[in-house]
């Protein structure tokens, strides 16, 4: 994970070695950075767990927001609402969470969540 400032490249957090990162978004205020961190498919398939990271600290390590948790994550947001929020597959399952102070689960359903564009 890279940040670029100030014509500058900084090396944020590099991952082990059999893990992934995807879906880096940087939070409201610029202090945290969140990504999703799993083994992933190379063309395209995102899932696993929700981790942020403090950008106000040097060195710090990143926390993960969903340890233990049965589902895998497939999408984060800040903007929906206050603290980050992550979209998932549990099961057969499309899920909604919310990652403020824990995993609360906000909405559960059989029907797969789609952005609408069809698939050739």
């Amino acid at each position: 994970l890279h940040a670029f400032a100030n014509g500058t490249d900084s090396v944020l957090y590099t991952p082990p070695q059999q893990q992934q990162l995807n879906l880096p978004r940087v939070s409201p205020d610029g202090k945290q950075v969140s990504f999703i961190g799993g083994l992933m498919s190379d063309y395209g398939a995102i899932g696993g767990d929700a981790f942020t990271l403090d950008l106000t600290k040097p060195g710090a390590r990143p926390v993960n927001l969903t340890p233990g948790l049965k589902a895998t994550v497939t999408d984060l947001s800040w903007a929906c609402g206050p603290g980050l929020i992550a979209a998932g597959i549990k099961g057969d399952r499309s899920a909604i969470w919310s990652l403020q102070g824990g995993v609360r689960s906000l909405w559960e359903d059989p029907t797969m969540i789609s952005d609408g564009r069809s698939e050739p």
